[in-house]
């Protein structure tokens, strides 16, 4: 069975694209403001955080991360409409659950205080933020409901 929407494929890639470029920007920002301006440690994980992988987040690092998260929730978005019935409402909820699970190894992070693990989790939050809505509100503008 087949998705409840035709897609307009160029359209979706190219709105996604302008998404990602504004989730970089949003990781960017966050990462200024919390990273700089309230000292936080801001960490990125490369494997299990409990084994030592840890090292400091920088501001490529936040733009790169967010940036390929942005383009894979578009992928995402595209393969749920065009192949699952509902798609849209799946794509919110999966969406919802990996940010759930990306917040999980913040809190196994060692050296960070749980201030700064709050301060990241907000950093999770808003990249979330500009992603997910903006793609979702998308749906009407680049797919027809087939009936």
């Amino acid at each position: 069975m087949s998705g409840d929407w035709k897609v307009d494929a160029r359209r979706l890639w190219g709105a996604g694209l302008v998404t990602a470029v504004a989730a970089a920007l949003t990781g960017a920002v966050c990462w200024f403001f919390i990273g700089d301006l309230f000292n936080a440690n801001l960490q990125v994980s490369r494997g299990a955080p409990n084994e030592g992988n840890v090292e400091e987040m920088t501001i490529w690092s936040a733009v790169v991360i967010s940036f390929l998260v942005a383009v894979a929730a578009t992928g995402l978005l595209h393969l749920l409409l065009v192949q699952v019935p509902n798609g849209e409402r799946f794509f919110r909820w999966i969406a919802l659950l990996i940010l759930l699970v990306s917040l999980i190894p913040v809190f196994q992070m060692p050296g960070m205080t749980t201030a700064d693990k709050l301060w990241q989790s907000l950093l999770h939050l808003a990249v979330y933020s500009a992603i997910v809505p903006t793609l979702s509100a998308l749906v009407p503008r680049v797919a027809t409901r087939v009936r």
